[in-house]
């Protein structure tokens, strides 16, 4: 079944509240991490960038760890 709305995905889909995820900037961009217990550590979810080259980046692709 297909829904035509104008509201976003989010909206309609709301994000489970049991993830410990949170908004972090980094250099000129925000990006959407999650709280990985067995790594001390972090993984990418979602990245947020007026610069299309950002996208490009590895060090930043969804399930990408990383440690702050």
């Amino acid at each position: 079944m297909i829904h035509y709305t104008p509201l976003t995905y989010e909206e309609i889909f709301e994000e489970e509240k049991n993830e410990q995820t949170q908004w972090v900037s980094m250099n000129h961009m925000m990006v959407k991490v999650r709280k990985k217990a067995d790594l001390s550590g972090y993984e990418i979810d979602q990245m947020i960038s007026t610069d299309p080259n950002d996208y490009l980046n590895q060090q930043l692709m969804p399930g990408t760890n990383f440690y702050l």
